[in-house]
């Protein structure tokens, strides 16, 4: 079938779910029934990444070599067998001391090739030893680090979960069917991979109308075909953009489940909420991190804002591009300007990809390109610590040099010259993203400024927007709480939400907002965080009109995802919140019952018995509280220094444990060197006791890490210790940034009127 004729068959049939386009599909069909009038689409999917994702295990479907190899992985064995016509995974060292499992499903096909293994109650497990089907050989997804069982990698832990972290969007129509009260699965699904109406929605009212074979009747989920992108304009109407990318940010994001049941005639933000540009998922100038799967990278995109889709450069069945190297790129930017080597200044280099999107490798063999299509910057890159394009080639020529090398080439051009920076504050839109985050980690003077220049460019997207929003939280002061309310305020959704975190970040340090509005916001993605924010500030009236209906849809949103033990601990800090506190210690208890080796749940309920003991004090309380904590330290977790910073500030609360919050408190601020606060709080416990010595390091560690809260404590510690010229100095010091506090000036006159008295 030819191109044109594939893309207007996507179009027409994507509006199988397009709300308001006739009576909805009510039941699925399979994709063999779709293929018996479908055939050249039917056939392209046969091979496609999508009709691969997950397969019953057969000779053909079934990559690995299951012929007696052993697989070693930090004293972890595996042995792979065929035992008749199964797939066997044996695992352990002995026949007394061993488990064998049977292959369930095939996961995926290329690069890699995981394997689904039964374990208990309802449960399928991702075998972190797969197949690498390029070398043909065994290997662990993690080779550098053990994971024994217990560990968060352990291919039986909870993250490796198939029926939550990857069922959805392996399979079509699926159903989790999680019991909480029996810890119990009873997954279904319509079809066992990403057949046609995984995308295109339950098929029966389409079957019904194609079966009539009446021309008059319009066909209830006909669409109009897809508009075409002008170069340097992009497409004219933006609802076909909306429409394909709420169907393929379904899987090709990171996001959480709003509902339990995903509906096609619903919008994407109605049903997930998909993560904003987290340090954890991304760098600070947007490059991808951790595996984020696509629509968080290209949402940052100018393609994305000029109307540019996902099917303009991959075929919709077979998943492929569409055309192979700059062929595809030429469609839209003029191959005479951009395909040239004035344009690359390299001899060498013939694909725009290799420098607009670098690849990052996750699962260890699975490169994955960046869709932002950004420009090489290794000024930023130095700056923000993120991946430098230039560097992957330019070994050893460091960020200067690659700059410099930039500068001279976007001069030499009037096709690059309008990409050259002009210095941090009128610098081209790209780097303001990058350059407001770094200077917002740094507390840099001019931060805010540079958060407002970002956040009023048109240049910039409402992921980069809503992102930025977010992470004033950790700052409140009068102009950032501008920026805030103006979000709140946005069009699009995303800002919202990022000025709801922020607001949500301030709890305890602002009054309760009145956030009546976003309570009702048509969006229920900004609805639930609305809620949440809310929450954060305390009770409110939840019976007003329409409060009580929008606070159990917050309630539905957490018991979809029931499996997930951080869906407790909201719920749990909801109770808590309305103050139903024997709800609230239930739904604590299900999310350590749920991931009994996760530090961070027992952390969670280790603070709200330590709230608890604060509410009703008791030497019970107190040593209910203290257990959690020491649960939650036990584990080799990267979240062992929050543990020990929060149990320091427990145990702090007793004067007679000062000793021991001092020692744990120093231990947090060893195991994070950067964390300026917990150095603080631990140099404080000492001053109490007396230690000057380990006082005066922690203190100045935090001072040196721009927490002004240790200067100034600094200072108060110089005065104790009548060290007057060093408090001199560094209350100047402090003057010289903040003239308008009074109290230092203040300060200042009695550090010289005691230096003076004391010569």
């Amino acid at each position: 079938m030819p191109q044109t004729i594939l893309r207007l068959f996507f179009w027409t049939f994507l509006g199988f779910w397009v709300a308001g386009c006739g009576k909805p599909a009510t039941q699925y069909v399979g994709s063999a029934t779709c293929g018996s009038c479908h055939s050249d689409a039917f056939q392209s999917w046969q091979a496609s990444d999508h009709k691969k994702a997950m397969e019953v295990p057969s000779s053909e479907t079934v990559l690995a070599s299951f012929a007696g190899e052993e697989f070693n992985h930090f004293g972890d064995r595996y042995r792979f067998i065929k035992k008749d016509s199964s797939f066997v995974v044996i695992t352990g060292d002995t026949a007394a001391k061993s488990d064998s499992f049977v292959v369930a499903y095939t996961f995926g096909h290329y690069p890699l090739q995981q394997y689904l293994l039964p374990t208990h109650k309802g449960r399928l497990q991702a075998l972190t030893v797969a197949w690498d089907t390029n070398k043909e050989e065994w290997f662990s997804l993690y080779p550098d680090e053990a994971t024994p069982e217990g560990d968060v990698l352990h291919w039986k832990s909870s993250n490796l979960n198939w029926n939550y972290m990857c069922a959805d969007c392996h399979s079509t129509g699926l159903k989790r069917g999680f019991d909480v009260a029996t810890d119990t699965y009873n997954t279904t699904w319509e079809e066992v991979t990403v057949g046609c109406e995984a995308c295109h929605g339950p098929g029966s009212n389409h079957v019904n109308w194609a079966e009539k074979g009446s021309s008059e009747e319009r066909d209830p989920y006909l669409t109009s075909a897809k508009t075409k992108v002008v170069p340097g304009v992009g497409r004219a109407s933006t609802a076909e953009l909306e429409v394909e990318l709420k169907t393929c940010a379904r899987c090709h994001s990171r996001r959480i489940a709003l509902t339990e049941d995903f509906d096609h005639t619903k919008e994407y933000l109605d049903q997930y909420g998909p993560s904003l540009l987290q340090d954890s998922l991304y760098y600070d100038d947007g490059q991808i991190k951790d595996e984020v799967y696509v629509y968080g990278s290209f949402m940052q995109s100018k393609m994305a804002q000029k109307g540019v889709v996902c099917s303009d450069c991959h075929d919709p069945h077979t998943a492929k591009l569409r055309l192979e190297g700059n062929a595809l790129c030429v469609t839209c930017h003029a191959g005479t300007t951009y395909d040239t080597q004035t344009h690359t200044g390299h001899e060498t280099i013939t694909d725009c990809v290799t420098c607009h999107m670098p690849t990052t490798t996750y699962m260890g063999v699975d490169p994955r390109r960046d869709h932002r299509f950004g420009i090489p910057n290794p000024e930023i890159s130095a700056l923000v610590g993120s991946p430098d394009v230039c560097a992957s080639c330019h070994e050893g020529k460091g960020a200067t040099w690659a700059a410099n090398q930039i500068g001279v080439l976007r001069a030499s051009t009037s096709a690059n010259r309008s990409l050259v920076g002009q210095g941090p504050l009128q610098a081209h839109p790209s780097e303001l993203l990058p350059r407001a985050v770094d200077a917002l980690k740094k507390a840099s003077p001019d931060a805010l400024q540079k958060v407002e220049r970002a956040l009023g460019s048109p240049e910039i997207s409402s992921i980069q927007k809503g992102s930025l929003l977010a992470r004033l939280g950790s700052s409140p002061n009068a102009e950032a709480l501008r920026f805030v309310l103006t979000g709140l305020k946005a069009e699009d959704p995303t800002e919202r939400v990022g000025a709801l975190r922020a607001l949500s970040g301030w709890a305890g340090r602002l009054p309760a907002p009145d956030l009546s509005t976003l309570l009702r916001d048509p969006v229920k993605w900004v609805r639930l965080e609305a809620v949440s924010a809310t929450l954060a500030y305390g009770a409110t009236n939840w019976n007003e009109d329409g409060l009580s209906e929008v606070l159990q849809e917050y309630i539905r949103s957490q018991q979809a995802v029931a499996d997930r033990p951080e869906s407790h601990v909201n719920l749990g800090r909801m109770y808590e919140s309305l103050s139903k506190f024997d709800e609230a210690e239930r739904a604590f208890g299900v999310a350590v019952a749920l991931d009994s080796m996760g530090a961070g749940w027992w952390l969670e309920k280790a603070m709200y018995l330590g709230r608890k003991a604060q509410r009703q004090p008791s030497a019970e309380a107190r040593a209910d509280a203290e257990r959690a904590f020491g649960k939650a330290a036990s584990f080799p977790d990267p979240l062992r220094s929050d543990v020990l910073y929060m149990m320091g500030l427990f145990l702090a609360e007793d004067a007679v444990r000062l000793p021991d919050a001092a020692l744990v408190l120093k231990e947090a601020s060893k195991l994070a060197p950067s964390n300026a606060r917990m150095a603080y709080n631990a140099g404080l416990a000492h001053q109490k006791l007396g230690l000057k010595a380990e006082a005066e390091g922690l203190l100045s560690k935090a001072s040196k890490l721009g927490l002004v809260e240790a200067e100034d404590a600094l200072v108060i510690f110089y005065i104790q210790n009548a060290r007057w010229p060093e408090a001199m100095k560094l209350n100047e010091s402090l003057i010289g940034r903040f003239p308008s506090r009074t109290d230092l000036v203040d300060r200042k006159q009695f550090i010289a009127a005691s230096s003076a008295a004391k010569n």
